[in-house]
């Protein structure tokens, strides 16, 4: 655009932040973790949980994608954590044991079926912590920044 060019280019709309969408943290390892959904939209508050944390056992599922760019190898488990203000675990998810082929990819629902009776209600975590252990080349930890409230 010279400075006699009265033309204008309309500008790009820019895209809205959505504080409820998950955000990536830390990754390390040879296996990727991508969020692909839940049961309950990030930024949800999860009701029914009865008078403590032990009743939210069950009621929250993610789903993600595990993609292995290492040699592959056996996962000993799957495991995540939703961590509350003070880093305790206060839900968790295990999972079995499995054979990840390099460059293999598979899906991961993980259902946070274990709670920390130290945590209390209302619970509110914004932190994720999600873990592949396994042999070198099957291994992964990618940590998201994602919001949810668990109440009675």
């Amino acid at each position: 655009m010279s400075c006699g060019d009265r033309s204008t280019v309309p500008a790009a709309a820019p895209t809205p932040f959505d504080p409820n969408a998950p955000r990536l943290g830390t990754h390390t390892g040879e296996v990727t973790i991508e969020y692909l959904g839940a049961n309950f939209p990030p930024g949800f508050t999860v009701p029914g949980c009865g008078a403590t944390i032990s009743g939210c056992a069950g009621l929250l599922r993610l789903t993600f994608r595990l993609t292995n760019t290492g040699t592959g190898g056996s996962v000993l488990r799957t495991a995540a954590w939703l961590h509350g203000a003070n880093k305790v675990p206060c839900l968790a998810f295990v999972g079995p044991p499995f054979q990840f082929a390099a460059g293999g990819s598979r899906l991961l629902d993980a259902v946070f079926d274990q709670a920390d009776p130290k945590c209390t209600l209302p619970f509110e975590t914004t932190d994720l912590g999600v873990n592949v252990e396994g042999s070198v080349g099957a291994g992964g930890r990618q940590e998201f920044g994602i919001r949810y409230r668990f109440t009675q």
